[in-house]
């Protein structure tokens, strides 16, 4: 694949000495619009720490990420722990526009067993916190009666409650305009039940569409959770507190 000519005049001015340069985002997908920006992964094995930094050229956005082998090991692992692998994901999509094809297919073959590993399911106390700050959040959408209000409950309520139906099914979490194609295949039921509440959230101020579709999900996973929730507490007042709760 030939690089646009305005990345590749960014990259010959500003990495020209680069392992590894990789193409990837919309225009390696084919989904790229007027706005779109050029996603550039570089390997460069002289950089102290990874970076990442932003250009603009000829009006097009340039978001280089900038990795010594190392370091991208060590960014992965951090996508795996947010069970969002976005790295891996531009590594493995990515295409080699200059350097070694050989360093990116070791790249491409971790990337790829990872993700088609799937994510870590949460342990019990995620789990737990997922559902309590779930519940805390409903509390307030139900007890309010401002209807300007929920708009703003609901960017709290619903990423948390897609976070949870998401793993829970055994997939990786997405983001930004990635996140409604991503849960309608996952969960075309949920989608279409999310987008209808919203729906009415919006233009006919009604939340009890969004109150029972954040129920619908919550309870196929253990339900509301607030009573006995406990964090941070140890020794003797917390033994007292458990036999109190029997």
């Amino acid at each position: 694949m030939n690089l646009p000519e305005d990345a590749k005049t960014f990259i010959q001015n500003h990495y020209p000495q680069a392992e590894v340069v990789i193409l990837a985002g919309s225009f390696v997908r084919g989904e790229e619009t007027s706005s779109s920006d050029f996603d550039i992964v570089i390997i460069d094995q002289s950089i102290k720490s990874s970076f990442r930094e932003t250009h603009r050229q000829n009006g097009r956005i340039i978001e280089v990420f900038v990795h010594s082998y190392d370091s991208c090991l060590q960014w992965f692992d951090k996508d795996l722990d947010r069970k969002k692998p976005s790295l891996q994901n531009m590594v493995m999509e990515g295409v080699l526009v200059a350097g070694n094809d050989e360093l990116l297919a070791e790249l491409k073959a971790i990337a790829i067993k990872q993700i088609q590993n799937g994510p870590a399911l949460f342990s019990q106390t995620e789990l737990e916190d997922l559902r309590y700050l779930i519940s805390d959040v409903l509390d307030d959408l139900i007890g309010s009666e401002a209807s300007e209000e929920w708009i703003f409950i609901a960017n709290d309520l619903v990423p948390p409650v897609l976070k949870l139906d998401i793993v829970m099914r055994g997939h990786w979490l997405a983001s930004g305009k990635r996140i409604p194609r991503h849960y309608e295949a996952i969960n075309r039921r949920g989608f279409k039940s999310l987008v209808a509440a919203l729906h009415c959230l919006y233009s006919k101020a009604s939340k009890k569409e969004l109150i029972g579709w954040a129920y619908d999900i919550l309870n196929q996973y253990g339900g509301r959770l607030d009573q006995g929730y406990c964090r941070g507490k140890t020794g003797r007042q917390q033994d007292i507190n458990n036999e109190e709760q029997k």
